[in-house]
């Protein structure tokens, strides 16, 4: 068989696109995978010589493969290799790997060249574990979106972008393999909410991104925003961890938003950074005062570090009384932030830390400082030796393995009684705790400290799960009191709550009273602690000092 046959055979039964160039004459060959390749049923429409390739490039890419590719021609390197992008004959762009050596002459120039085009875009465009679009493939499809509106197309194009946050509680528990199911599921359930023509690409690990196509800016988005966010607050069981994910939603169209895709997408990267700051569960549009904001919150996020090791935050004080006779029975301690000439609510800075993991050092400073102060008003007479201050304890925290030491060597050193303390846990964190968990507040429990679910009666605990976990209290959540007198729903759940602490031996407190009718409506439930604006604000210890001490109990 002639020399000349085998390469016919080659170029034909090869997977890459081969071919085989004499510079001289700008004469080239391409193989069958070639035109599987670029799109060209036939040998039909193929430029002449190495043009066939040259004219293909991807613009942004252009100018540089050239040069490159004319300086190997020039003896540079013993092999040219080079990863870039190839448009089809279908407008979409391909990524391939091009490998190629040449025969030269004596004088150095090339007179034979030959290599191959290996197309790498699964490798390139593609997650590995969830196979959706990465970031080079999404912004290549906004692309032509976008082509398509300059020449006329009636509808809008808009860019979602998606932050999951994952709590460090839930990450500690997920091996390598378990987190990207988890990716996985969750692009599964974002892509379940979209259109059938809309893309959802992954650029990150725990960041989506949505090319929405034909849209009405305003109402189509906000709709599939809603539909989005409901789908995600939804937990997810990954083997024997059921999660609760947060998640935040930035949006931005070319409504209002001009430029090329990569502006696009990060005006909607943008406010999904923005959006994530406020809190879990939200969506924010792209404006113009977008970038400013999120700097402010960037900075806010720099010093947060810097006041942790200064131990810049204070403990405020609401106080807890006995209904009966009006007596302060205990504190709830809250961490205010005294920042340049203004105090910061944790709304302002707690979901940073928490999407940071700063929020134990937080609770470490507010547990220290507050039964500190909390221990000289017992000492002062100021309030009874039994009092205690509450404390909420993150999901985070309960994960750590020393937690039931740490707390009681703080306890231990500082000369505080156990019985001092109560620690506020949040409902969801009871329907998630392991039995890890659960034995370590059991211990402290034992030890004198109260356990007690900060917000009951808004997150779904099972009776079963509340059986099972250590507790002396519930909290009424506060949202639930202040519907009280406009609500009968409100009234009936926190009826449920009351008779479900009787049916356990748990004492009730309830959170947020601020009106007479709020109050009366407990007492008659036989509620019998209460703590709300009614009664006092939140105040800092020099304050609370003050009013503890011209302050009369006054059961009504």
């Amino acid at each position: 068989m002639s020399d000349h046959r085998v390469l016919d055979l080659l170029f034909d039964a090869a997977n890459d696109g081969l071919w085989f160039w004499k510079p001289a004459r700008d004469e080239i060959r391409w193989s069958a995978a070639w035109l599987r390749l670029t799109g060209l049923a036939s040998g039909t429409g193929l430029k002449p010589g190495m043009d066939e390739w040259r004219t293909r490039l991807h613009p942004d890419e252009r100018l540089t493969i050239l040069q490159q590719f004319e300086q190997y021609l020039a003896g540079s390197a013993d092999l040219f290799e080079s990863e870039h992008r190839l448009r089809t004959e279908t407008g979409e762009y391909r990524w391939v790997r091009l490998r190629a050596r040449c025969e030269r002459a004596a004088d150095g120039k090339p007179t034979v060249m030959a290599g191959s085009f290996t197309d790498i875009s699964e490798h390139k465009i593609l997650d590995p574990y969830t196979r959706l679009p990465n970031r080079i493939l999404f912004l290549d499809r906004l692309q032509r979106s976008l082509a398509r509106l300059r020449h006329g197309e009636s509808h809008a194009a808009g860019v979602l972008s998606i932050r999951i946050h994952l709590p460090a509680s839930h990450a500690d528990l997920l091996s390598h393999d378990e987190q990207a199911q988890l990716v996985r599921i969750l692009g599964e359930r974002i892509s379940r909410e979209l259109r059938p023509w809309d893309l959802v690409a992954q650029p990150d690990a725990l960041e989506y991104a949505v090319l929405l196509e034909m849209v009405a800016a305003g109402r189509n988005i906000s709709a599939i925003t809603e539909r989005l966010l409901l789908a995600l607050r939804q937990p997810v069981q990954i083997g024997s961890h059921l999660l609760q994910v947060g998640a935040a939603i930035g949006s931005a169209d070319t409504t209002r938003i001009s430029g090329d895709e990569e502006h696009l997408l990060r005006a909607a990267e943008s406010a999904a950074r923005l959006a994530a700051s406020d809190g879990e569960y939200r969506h924010l549009a792209y404006d113009p005062a977008t970038p400013e904001i999120l700097a402010q919150q960037l900075q806010i996020e720099r010093e947060t570090v810097a006041a942790l090791i200064r131990q810049d935050f204070e403990p405020w004080f609401q106080p807890l009384v006995r209904l009966s006779d009006g007596a302060v029975t205990g504190f709830e301690v809250l961490a205010r932030w005294p920042r340049q000439d203004q105090i910061l609510e944790p709304r302002q800075f707690l979901p940073l830390m928490e999407r940071n993991g700063l929020i134990k050092q937080l609770s470490w400073i507010m547990l220290q400082k507050g039964l500190t102060i909390h221990e000289q008003w017992i000492g002062a007479g100021l309030i009874p030796a039994d009092s205690r201050l509450g404390i909420n304890l993150p999901a985070e925290q309960l994960l750590d393995e020393p937690l039931a030491e740490q707390i009681l060597a703080l306890l231990d050193d500082t000369g505080i009684a156990a019985q001092r303390l109560r620690l506020e846990i949040r409902g969801k964190t009871v329907a998630n705790q392991s039995a890890l968990s659960r034995e370590k507040l059991a211990h402290l429990r034992s030890c004198g400290i109260q356990i007690a679910i900060d917000d009951m009666g808004v997150d779904s605990i099972s009776l079963q799960q509340l059986q099972r976990f250590p507790l002396d209290m519930f909290k009424i959540e506060r949202g639930l009191v202040q519907e009280l007198e406009t609500s009968s729903a409100a009234c009936g759940v926190t009826r449920a709550v009351i008779a479900l602490a009787a049916a356990m031996d748990l004492d009730v407190v309830a959170q947020g009273v601020e009106a007479p009718g709020q109050l009366d409506f407990l007492r008659e439930q036989g509620v019998r602690h209460a703590q709300g604006f009614l009664i006092s604000a939140p105040l800092p210890a020099s304050r609370m000092h003050e009013w503890l001490s011209h302050r009369t109990p006054n059961p009504a």
